[in-house]
């Protein structure tokens, strides 16, 4: 690596000296040559004298911009063969698109990370010293041919020698893409004739599986039509790289993101098609985790005001109405009536403002010894009352081997209240609800598993996978608050809580917390 490097010329462009500092060191200490310049007109100039190997251009510049100066240089013959990879902080896919057309071969997304810019540099330079080898490579086989011609009695050991120089070239050619960490591969007539082998492991397929297949047979159905139109449209634009993202169907039939750049030249006066592609998922995951936290944050923000804006109000209104309460034998029944239904009412807006609180508020554990039976036993207690007077049974199964975890148990016990009260409101008359402890040694760290059921008409199935979103409920009445804290609090803890269906009917919650 250190004497490939040391034979290769990197042109960085940047307005920014902290950019210029962090990418000039990061090269040099892998032993690149590099050079500098901070501003755009003089990058064709200084490319023109220098010719260096690969040129990292910075999008925004000031007076002229990276798509330009891209244009500038592959206007010029001098410079047109040198590979450009922007450096951008751009994200979306329009822009990147048109960094491919004026040109570019690849892109690095903003704030740099070291690790990515080696990769790309060193993949792009490898892939323009074997162009320019096997463009060489040419030249020689046409010299031989030439010799042949003219020295027919050499014909035979030249023959061999050039077979040979080939088949090494070959080799060395596999060799190379097979360590690309990317897939590659290339198409005619729309059927894979390559493939290396990350992208036979990206759909699961041996190598022999792949040669001669339809590339559509490696794309997910909804996205066919979208790849067949870039398909087309490559055709007609031969000089341009596109980008696009798709659904790729792996060999088990997973649907998987996935980012393609592909080309379209022509090889002995048949368009072709080469591209690589990358899995994506953990950056739209990641992109989508980012979208979330923002938007959480923000309606974290407006709940904070607003709650304090409403808690007093609140206040005042349920101490009012608890002293009219007190008047009882000076009011008449209508008028008692009303009063308990507003204090009731209160006291409800009171627990949906504590709900949004509890959500818009980082969890914060002040964690002691639980005894997580007696725990349980304390909710059953708190709400047996509420049971009685619906005729429900409310049976408790508490394992003797549960050992006493470190928790924050008035959080734990907010979690089975809050299921306990979902069950009750679920359950009809004469209903049954569960309530089971239970210590399971058999995983690492061991767990103690609290199962809350009940005999309810259960979950509906689509909503099953959105039961702890943020404001997702069944219910005509709530927040959708409740099971998004239980769910935070048994993060919080280490823990997992899972939903689910009875095979004898209504639902079961199932949390572990690690011992």
């Amino acid at each position: 690596m250190g004497q490939t490097a040391l034979k290769h010329t990197i042109l960085i462009v940047d307005d920014n000296p902290s950019n210029l500092g962090v990418i000039t060191q990061c090269l040099e200490e892998r032993g690149y040559k590099t050079l500098v310049a901070t501003d755009g007109t003089i990058v064709l100039r200084r490319a023109q004298h220098v010719r260096p190997d690969l040129i990292l251009l910075d999008i925004v510049m000031p007076e002229t911009d990276g798509f330009e100066i891209c244009r500038q240089l592959k206007a010029d013959e001098s410079t047109r063969d040198i590979p450009v990879i922007f450096m951008t902080a751009l994200t979306e896919t329009e822009d990147k698109v048109s960094g491919f057309r004026a040109g570019a071969v690849d892109y690095i997304t903003k704030p740099i990370q070291q690790e990515e810019v080696i990769a790309r540099v060193e993949t792009h330079l490898r892939l323009r010293d074997l162009v320019h080898g096997m463009q060489q490579q040419a030249v020689e086989l046409t010299q031989a041919n030439t010799e042949i011609q003219l020295l027919n009695t050499r014909l035979n050991a030249e023959n061999v020698q050039v077979r040979a120089d080939l088949q090494e070239s070959e080799q060395k050619y596999e060799t190379l893409v097979e360590q690309i960490t990317e897939g590659h591969f290339v198409l005619r007539d729309e059927r894979i004739v390559f493939a290396n082998q990350t992208f036979c492991d990206m759909h699961g397929y041996q190598l022999e599986d792949v040669a001669g297949q339809h590339f559509s047979l490696f794309v997910a159905p909804e996205s066919r039509q979208h790849v067949e139109d870039a398909y087309r449209k490559s055709h007609q634009q031969q000089s341009h790289s596109q980008l696009l993202e798709y659904k790729r169907l792996t060999k088990s039939g997973q649907h998987c993101a996935t980012e393609m750049v592909t080309k379209t030249i022509l090889h002995e006066g048949t368009p072709i098609r080469i591209g690589t592609c990358r899995d994506i998922a953990e950056r739209l995951e990641m992109e989508r985790h980012m979208r979330e936290a923002e938007r959480m944050a923000y309606i974290g923000r407006i709940t904070t005001s607003l709650s304090h804006e409403l808690r007093n109000p609140l206040s005042a209104i349920k101490m009012n109405l608890q002293m009219l309460e007190e008047l009882e034998p000076y009011v008449d029944e209508d008028a008692r009536r009303s009063i308990t239904i507003s204090v009731r009412e209160v006291m409800r807006l009171e627990g949906i403002l504590n709900e949004f609180l509890d959500f818009a508020r980082p969890i914060h554990l002040n964690l002691r010894a639980c005894d997580v039976n007696q725990m349980l036993a304390l909710c059953v207690e708190l709400l047996r009352v509420k049971f009685e007077k619906r005729s429900i049974s409310l049976s408790c199964s508490y394992a003797q081997d549960i050992r006493v975890v470190q928790a924050d148990e008035e959080k734990l016990r907010q979690v089975i209240i809050n299921l306990l009260l979902n069950a009750l409101e679920a359950s009809g008359p004469q209903g049954r609800v569960w309530v089971t402890s239970r210590y399971d040694g058999s995983t690492a760290p061991a767990a103690i598993k609290i199962i809350v059921e009940d005999e309810g008409e259960g979950l509906p199935a689509p909503s099953m996978s959105h039961i702890f979103d943020p404001f997702f409920t069944t219910k005509t009445k709530g927040t959708g608050l409740g099971l998004t804290n239980v769910k935070h609090i048994v993060d919080a803890h280490g823990g997992d809580i899972h939903a689910g269906n009875r095979e004898a009917g209504g639902a079961i919650f199932l949390i572990t917390l690690p011992v």
